[in-house]
């Protein structure tokens, strides 16, 4: 059946329909879809679980749409902010690439749709750097030797020590990867990247030059921003937490 509240529903069996909720749903069994304003819990779900804060789920046949999902399976996607999936595509990778020499990036979600939280660091003359970062990204399994990956993200720049000498870098990735063993992978690919930082002027100790420490970029002309961009690469290898 369907179960609508301006507050809070709650199904101790099956719930093979509908829940609609101002605040909150819960289903201790199965549930087709859950609407509510905050937040989402059910055992199965076999569709769909929306709310604005977040959502649990033991197995989920469908998708998940919060800013937070959670679930121990998903055959689809959580789309939101931050997803955890117990027995999902969670993964650390050890990366280098034209942009950074050093990269770790933490991995969370499906492999339909991810989240990729990253930390990079680099050198521009005598000026260190360092990046972070969030995207998301889509892994398409090839058989059972490995995988392609295509990922997008944003990251924030910082000159050193000093959070008021920042830029933006923003990175579009397409990787192949390489099955080593049942969790142990390594990739290769090309990136495209965009970075961009606000126009004042050059600074005594240089810091603001960010650039990549490999390969050529190619300006662009902005009002009171610095842009450019590039064409690099990235390889490393990515270890599965499952």
């Amino acid at each position: 059946g369907v179960q609508c509240a301006g507050g809070a529903n709650l199904a101790l069996g099956v719930s093979n329909d509908f829940q609609f909720a101002g605040i909150f749903n819960k289903a201790q069994g199965r549930s087709r879809t859950q609407v509510s304003g905050v937040f989402n819990s059910a055992g199965n779900v076999h569709g769909w679980q929306l709310a604005t804060f977040g959502n649990r789920a033991d197995t989920v046949s469908g998708s998940q749409f919060g800013l937070i999902n959670i679930a121990d399976s998903i055959s689809g996607a959580s789309i939101g902010l931050l997803n955890f999936v117990k027995h999902g595509h969670n993964r650390i990778t050890l990366a280098t690439s034209a942009a950074f020499p050093v990269e770790i990036i933490g991995t969370l979600g499906s492999r339909v749709l991810h989240n990729e939280l990253s930390v990079g660091w680099q050198k521009t003359g005598a000026h260190p750097f360092w990046a972070l970062g969030y995207g998301l990204g889509s892994y398409l399994p090839l058989r059972n030797w490995g995988g392609i990956n295509i990922t997008g993200m944003a990251q924030w720049v910082i000159a050193g020590n000093h959070l008021d000498r920042n830029g933006v870098l923003y990175s579009a990735k397409l990787d192949l990867e390489i099955a080593l063993t049942k969790k142990l992978g390594l990739f290769g690919g090309l990136a495209w990247q965009i970075y961009g930082y606000p126009d004042q002027g050059t600074r005594n100790d240089g810091s603001v030059e960010f650039r990549p420490w490999t390969g050529r970029t190619h300006e662009l002309d902005r009002n009171n921003w610095q842009v450019y961009h590039w064409t690099g690469w990235a390889a490393g290898f990515r270890y599965g937490m499952k």
